[in-house]
């Protein structure tokens, strides 16, 4: 027996008419992302989660500047394949695959060595170099957005 209950929610329809579609702003017209939009979107917000979480381990500096490195550069890895599907940055490079293929390689190889600097004993110098590489890691795709976007 159905019930006239008011919470059922299986008979809801919505329609969208051809007419609503200027009023919910999604007509034909493109939306005008800019450059802030975009880096805070794909950069600033994950670092920012990042760094809270190294925070809230409790660990020393130096321990989490070195453990750190690989993090960041898995995050700049991650955030390379959203950035290269991005219409302006396709629009900067008339053939993205090489560049995508070359920045990849780059992030990989910065990597493998802040993994190597991991199996150094903890110092001033096993730790700002792997924090360095995995920022420089971010740095590069944020550079790819910024060139992209001020072209």
């Amino acid at each position: 027996m159905p019930s006239n209950n008011s919470h059922d929610l299986t008979r809801l329809k919505i329609r969208i008419y051809p007419w609503q579609f200027k009023q919910l702003n999604i007509g034909s017209r493109a939306m005008n992302i800019q450059l802030t939009d975009v880096l805070t979107a794909h950069i600033v917000v994950p670092f920012a989660a990042l760094v809270l979480d190294y925070l809230t381990r409790g660990k020393g500096v130096l321990e989490c500047l070195k453990r750190s490195g690989p993090d960041l550069c898995l995050f700049g890895l991650g955030s390379t394949g959203l950035v290269f599907i991005d219409p302006k940055v396709m629009a900067a490079f008339p053939l993205p695959q090489p560049y995508l293929v070359l920045v990849v390689l780059l992030i990989l190889s910065f990597r493998q060595l802040c993994f190597r600097l991991e199996t150094k004993p903890l110092s001033a110098w096993s730790a700002l170099p792997s924090c360095a590489f995995g920022l420089s890691s971010i740095a590069i795709v944020s550079s790819i957005l910024y060139y992209s976007y001020t072209r």
